[in-house]
């Protein structure tokens, strides 16, 4: 095909994009923020130190199943159970009510300051809403609210090494 008039063609200026794609797109990078490099870097010496576990109890024996088998490992357990005041109960487990933040805070720095925060947290409260009268309320407690209370008192107390949590639900 040649144009009707070959010198207006000819005259015709089209830029060349291609030299100009870098500056029309970015390129996606990720940097490791300094509290991810520091989680790094503590890990290889987490992994030598005693593993210890978070466990939030259930009401159905599985939390019980659990602990027997992790205290078997010489591994530490501590054991969280809702409650209307929080604090410590005879047997050393941890009460805490599910939907206030300030008692996972509390019960967060006591294990910071003592025996140290767990590896892993094994959270076993959504199994509680099926027991409860209203079960669509315990749900959203017991399930929702207490994870989401948990991860703002993690982020709250400042983690020293990563932490795996694992959520038990029906479903």
């Amino acid at each position: 095909l040649t144009p009707k008039n070959a010198t207006a063609a000819a005259e015709l200026h089209v830029p060349d994009w291609s030299a100009k794609m870098n500056d029309w797109l970015f390129r996606l990078t990720w940097k490791p923020s300094a509290a991810v490099k520091a989680a790094r870097a503590s890990e290889q010496g987490h992994a030598a130190a005693s593993v210890s576990c978070l466990v939030f109890a259930d009401d159905a024996g599985l939390a019980d199943a659990f602990l027997e088998r992790w205290r078997a490992t010489d591994a530490n357990a501590f054991v969280v159970r809702p409650g209307s005041v929080p604090g410590r109960s005879g047997d050393g487990s941890y009460m805490i009510r599910p939907a206030e933040r300030a008692d996972y805070v509390e019960m967060l720095r006591e294990l910071k300051a003592g025996p140290g925060l767990p590896a892993y947290v094994l959270h076993l409260w959504a199994l509680r809403a099926t027991v409860a009268d209203d079960a669509s309320t315990a749900a959203q407690t017991y399930g929702f609210d207490s994870l989401l209370c948990l991860g703002q008192a993690l982020g709250d107390v400042g983690i020293p090494h990563p932490i795996r949590v694992l959520a038990v639900t029906y479903s």
